[in-house]
């Protein structure tokens, strides 16, 4: 894990309940259920390195489109994980090609 949400995640549950006890329904299919997210994804208040020394410290200032679907879909973010730099993993297939993907 390269940054751990679970204060946030905690808040976010806590409006979810919120929401459930003042409308009687869940706010969508994800409702509750905890997800991480790569560390190319723009959390705001978070780090998103894409595995680079040079983008760390430097928090997002809002959340990327993606996460703002999921929380309107109920989901928590308690966490981002690693990746590797660029988001490019170098592989040799058997006949000794290069792959990155």
């Amino acid at each position: 894990m390269t940054e751990i949400c679970f204060d946030e995640a905690l808040a976010q549950a806590r409006e979810l309940d919120a929401f459930q006890r003042e409308n009687g329904r869940l706010k969508g299919p994800l409702h509750g259920v905890p997800i991480s997210l790569k560390d190319q994804f723009n959390v705001e208040g978070f780090d998103s390195t894409l595995g680079y020394v040079g983008r760390s410290f430097k928090p997002a200032n809002s959340d990327c489109v993606m996460v703002q679907a999921l929380k309107s879909l109920g989901a928590i973010i308690i966490a981002k994980t690693n990746l590797s730099q660029s988001i490019l993993v170098g592989d040799v297939d058997r006949h000794g090609s290069i792959l990155l993907y």
